[in-house]
């Protein structure tokens, strides 16, 4: 199979994409075909039947699939996303292992889309993460850290989306988000200041972070104008005011201890 990077764009918030690999062209053969009644898979059964021939490749092509069907309003996701759940709530029926908890994950992001977040925060939660994929893993942390109205939980997603995806921005941008809103300032500014510098910098990541929406949140926090903290330097110069002083008194008089024995 090719895969192909989808790039699911969002025109607010402080996500602008979410850009994922996924295989879009594949043998046409009668061992290849989608399964499931909705989210349907193709990517293991074509991966399963690449095992048994193994001069054919797995190919990443050079390419984008710009796909604009997530930037809906909430009344237009209910009609895309509103008639899924009851296929979904099969799916999970009908499943176990693996495949029902990729069900189950698959709810919560429908249910979060439409703005049924309790449910949706319920289901994050109660999922095990480790039958996910490290997409599904970031991804769902993600959303779960931002929406879930209880802190323990919120902490919880994004420690668990940093250990998912340690090199994405917006784990470090959820993570200072969560740290700020649970009375803890220092060390959020300190995330998000991170995660500012990163998009910045253009790193590769799934969540392609907007900038200017981190840059108010740090504004916003520390009670500026965005303005005066609109560059490298000035982000990086408030990283070290944030960070407390090294004590060193005890290094220092090891030190002159050990030259005193000397």
């Amino acid at each position: 199979c090719a895969y192909v990077a989808v790039v699911n764009t969002l025109s607010v918030g402080v996500l602008k994409a979410d850009v994922i690999l996924q295989p879009r062209i594949v043998r046409n053969v009668p061992e290849i075909r989608w399964e499931g009644l909705v989210h349907n898979q193709i990517e293991h059964v074509a991966l399963a039947y690449g095992q048994t021939r193994p001069e054919l490749e797995r190919l990443v092509l050079n390419a984008e699939v710009i796909h604009t069907g997530y930037d809906k309003t909430r009344k237009a996701n209910e009609q895309k996303h509103g008639p899924r759940l009851p296929l979904l709530r099969q799916m999970i029926e009908d499943n176990t292992g693996r495949l029902r908890t990729y069900y189950q994950y698959q709810l919560a992001c429908t249910l979060h889309a439409i703005g049924q977040f309790d449910e949706a925060n319920d289901l994050f939660y109660a999922l095990d993460w480790n039958d996910l994929t490290a997409d599904c893993r970031r991804y769902g942390h993600n959303i779960a850290a931002l929406f879930s109205d209880d802190h323990e939980r919120c902490l919880y997603h994004a420690g668990e989306m940093i250990r998912a995806a340690p090199e994405e921005p917006a784990a470090l941008y959820v993570a200072g988000c969560v740290l700020v809103d649970a009375g803890e300032p220092r060390r959020g500014l300190l995330f998000m200041c991170e995660a500012w510098l990163q998009a910045m910098a253009g790193t590769r990541c799934r969540m392609v972070l907007r900038e200017s929406v981190v840059l108010e949140s740090i504004a916003m926090t520390l009670g500026v104008e965005p303005e005066s903290i609109n560059s490298p330097q000035a982000i990086r110069l408030l990283q070290r005011r944030l960070v407390p002083p090294v004590d060193l008194s005890a290094f220092n008089e090891h030190i002159k201890h050990a030259a005193a024995i000397v």
